[in-house]
């Protein structure tokens, strides 16, 4: 029996009465196919939340395990990057190491590897900080070696300025040693903003050299280089009683940056009471003491 293809869809009475013309078929299996779709496009949308609270969740990664894998993916950029700058992260605390001249060094770790190493300048700032606390930091970056980005200067921030990813913080002059590294970054624009301001830092005193008006002039060094920042104090008492290497804070005026240095005029030694967190300490304290 000869059949022609298009009798397959036409209107045979007895090819219907056997099975259905190969055209229904195929409407029936497009119709299938769509309903299929449909049902799985309606499925997926009750999971599309899921799925991107997952992708929300990558918000609580720790921004120091971000930082460490900039480096770790590419040094010479992440370096460029970070150079002279102060850097806003959060990190979880490894290990706490009590150092000389009162400062700490904090590990941080990322599943129980070390990936960081931030040193602070004293160790109160860490009062209540203990091994396994997730805390948020400021710090220098100071280089990437063996396999660990090392930051300096560090200061416990408030969590509101930290985000899921590091941040290049503005410099607020800490310590005098991030005004020296800004200045060496970058001296024309450093010399911008801060020549003939009055600043206000911290500082770990050097040399000292007796002046012929009565005043003083101190050392104050950043690495290798002992002379970084030469402050002038027009009264020699207001050093008195600071030990070579002791942490004090001082006011003073920024001159200029001249052979690398920076030069430092009507400095003025302030109490360490000024220092934020122990204003705080301090207030926490007597807070305390009244309501007992």
């Amino acid at each position: 029996m000869h059949i022609e293809p298009f009798s397959l869809c036409v209107n045979n009475r007895n090819l219907r009465k056997s099975f259905f013309p190969a055209c229904e078929w195929i409407r029936i299996a497009c119709s299938i196919v769509l309903t299929v779709a449909a049902l799985s496009c309606n499925s997926s949308s009750p999971r599309e939340p899921s799925r991107r609270a997952g992708e929300g969740s990558s918000v609580s990664i720790l921004s120091a395990n971000r930082l460490y894998r900039e480096f770790n993916d590419n040094p010479i950029d992440a370096t460029a990057k970070y150079q002279g700058k102060t850097v806003a992260l959060e990190g979880l605390v490894g290990q706490i190491i009590r150092l000389e001249h009162g400062e700490a060094a904090v590990h941080l770790a990322d599943d129980g590897n070390r990936i960081a190493i931030a040193t602070f300048p004293r160790q109160d700032d860490l009062r209540g900080v203990h091994a396994g606390d997730k805390i948020q930091l400021q710090c220098a970056f100071d280089k990437y070696e063996f396999k660990t980005v090392w930051l300096s200067f560090c200061t416990l921030a408030p969590p509101q300025n930290i985000g899921p990813e590091p941040a290049i913080g503005a410099s607020n002059v800490p310590s005098a040693n991030l005004l020296y590294r800004e200045y060496v970054a970058n001296a024309k624009a450093a010399s911008a903003k801060h020549d003939g301001t009055i600043v206000e830092m911290e500082a770990r005193l050097g040399d000292l050299i007796q002046l012929s008006s009565g005043g003083v002039a101190i050392h104050i060094a950043d690495g290798g280089k002992r002379n970084a920042l030469v402050a002038t104090f027009p009264d020699a008492s207001a050093v008195a009683g600071i030990e070579q290497g002791e942490l004090f804070r001082l006011r003073c005026r920024v001159e200029k940056f001249e052979y690398f240095t920076i030069w430092l005029v009507r400095a003025l030694k302030l109490a360490d009471s000024s220092h934020p967190l122990r204003m705080f300490l301090a207030t926490a304290a007597t807070l305390k003491r009244k309501a007992g």
